[in-house]
């Protein structure tokens, strides 16, 4: 059994190689001062691990993205060793999914027509056997998070001639969340182990679920509050069996912190965190995604390092911009600290640099002018948050179109409307 635990986020360890590359899709902004930056544009990233430990950037996988894509390595293809990268991003309303070719990375279909946050997903172990196992994700609507399922043992749209699965919803995981869920399979339960989802919620915390599935007919249960905490979390569970998470953390400041939590495999009751090693991070202005490599494995089936990626700022001469960065934790050394690596992603524009601080959506009513670098003031925002258990709900005047970020959710507006774009880096 691989001992690489990968998440349902941007970052994975590649199965193929000792050690695999790091593979991550980030959403990146192109700089076009005075204007606007351009994007985001969902951008391929790997770290070859065999020569050098470079970060190398890829390909462009979609011009139009709303938000950081989900990477998963599937099975498909001849080499299940090798598989096949596959993303899913949100574009508009929609949930868009590519996977990777010879060739470059191709669309394989679309569903949702109600998204407003980015996908998590996963390859399961469910569905027909001697079939790939089924695709998972969790999307965030309008309405709630919703439970999404893809049929890996049926034949695609079209026939033998190709064309993407179709894609099935199924349950309302919660209908609290503020914010993007992310799911895993564990191995807890019994037969094929349980789905467990990690989402923010309108009281200010990451919250837990799951789903036995073990017996028929499924359902999502209500778990235990991880900690306060808004965006996407992080989520894995470790070789050892443990849950790990990383979570972002308002501190009234313009960036977040991001600290790890865990839940024991002996008790699942509540999630800790080390009162001295638990922050990663001060300077995040996005979520974090979060694996276990097989770095320092030491001895084997003890698993090893913590890697994490995260969007810090990271300004240049006018204050604007932000780096992907790479964190990690040795785990065969205790007590563990989290150190910075590299760099993933050089000197990008990152939206949250136009806007006020993290978190000036989450108050009641807020209006405020946005002020631009350069000292305009192109018009003015009003906010009112989680009422009736709503989406974020934003009137803004403008005659030209422009994003603005609240928290970690964006706004695509014009001067004929605004819509939510769920937008997160």
């Amino acid at each position: 059994m691989s001992l690489i635990r990968n998440g349902s986020g941007r970052l994975i360890q590649n199965r193929a190689g000792n050690p695999g590359n790091f593979e991550c899709v980030v959403a990146i902004w192109v700089p076009n001062y005075p204007g606007p930056p351009k994007g985001p544009y969902l951008t391929h990233y790997y770290r070859d691990n065999g020569n050098g430990e470079n970060w190398v950037a890829g390909e462009i996988i979609d011009s139009d993205a709303a938000s950081s894509g989900s990477l998963i390595q599937s099975t498909f293809g001849s080499n299940p060793t090798r598989g096949v990268l596959e993303t899913l991003v949100l574009e508009g309303a929609s949930i868009i999914h590519y996977f990777e070719t010879s060739s470059g990375f191709l669309q394989g279909g679309s569903f949702s027509t109600t998204a407003v946050g980015s996908p998590s997903f996963i390859q399961g172990n469910l569905g027909q056997a001697g079939s790939n196992g089924n695709f998972e994700a969790v999307v965030l609507e309008e309405g709630g998070l919703w439970h999404y399922w893809r049929d890996n043992s049926s034949a695609p749209l079209g026939g033998t001639t190709g064309g993407p699965y179709p894609w099935t919803r199924t349950d309302l995981i919660s209908s609290a969340a503020t914010g993007p869920g992310t799911i895993i399979q564990s191995n807890l339960g019994t037969g094929p182990g349980n789905f467990e989802v990690l989402v923010p919620e309108t009281d200010g915390n990451i919250r837990h679920h799951w789903r036995d599935n073990s017996t028929t007919p499924y359902k999502w249960n209500q778990g235990e509050i991880v900690g306060p905490g808004y965006g996407q979390p992080g989520l894995i569970q470790n070789v050892n069996g443990n849950l790990e998470a990383v979570v972002l953390q308002n501190t009234g400041s313009p960036q977040a912190t991001l600290r790890h939590y865990y839940r024991e495999s002996s008790d699942f009751s509540k999630w800790l965190s080390d009162p001295v090693n638990d922050v990663i991070t001060t300077i995040a202005t996005g979520s974090g995604s979060l694996i276990q490599s097989t770095y320092n494995d030491n001895p084997p089936t003890t698993g090893g390092n913590l890697e994490v990626v995260v969007m810090e700022y990271h300004p240049d001469a006018r204050g604007l911009g932000s780096k992907l960065t790479h964190y990690w934790q040795d785990r065969s050394q205790n007590p563990y600290t989290w150190k910075a690596s590299t760099q993933v992603v050089p000197q990008v524009s990152s939206s949250f640099s136009f806007f006020p601080p993290l978190g000036l959506c989450r108050y009641p009513i807020l209006e405020r002018d946005i002020l631009l670098p350069e000292g305009r003031i192109p018009f003015r925002l009003l906010c009112l948050t989680h009422l009736e258990n709503k989406m974020i709900l934003c009137r803004a005047m403008a005659n030209w179109r422009r994003q603005v970020c609240c928290g970690l959710r964006c706004l695509e507006f014009s001067s004929t409307g605004l819509r939510n774009r769920g937008f997160n880096v």
